[in-house]
């Protein structure tokens, strides 16, 4: 008995995960996009995954671009 319960335990805990993406991407005008994502469990996280590359996908096909880890963003322009 004692087996099994740790056996579907550790099933639980190999099944189960989390993920959370975010980016923020700028173009030559200033403006931002941000794509953020996030999922849980064996069918949440490669969905979230999914959504998360596409929209950094589209965003780079529109001309976005992606900050470098530690820059501050440009400020935006007010219309």
């Amino acid at each position: 008995m004692k087996i099994a319960i740790f056996a579907t335990l550790c099933s639980g805990l190999m099944l189960s995960g989390c993920v959370s993406e975010k980016t923020m991407l700028t173009n030559p005008e200033g403006k931002q996009v941000h794509c953020d994502a996030w999922g849980f469990g064996w069918l949440g996280a490669p969905v979230a995954m999914a959504q998360h590359h596409d929209c950094v996908k589209k965003a780079h096909a529109a001309g976005y671009s992606e900050f470098p880890h530690g820059q501050p963003a440009p400020p935006q322009k007010s219309n």
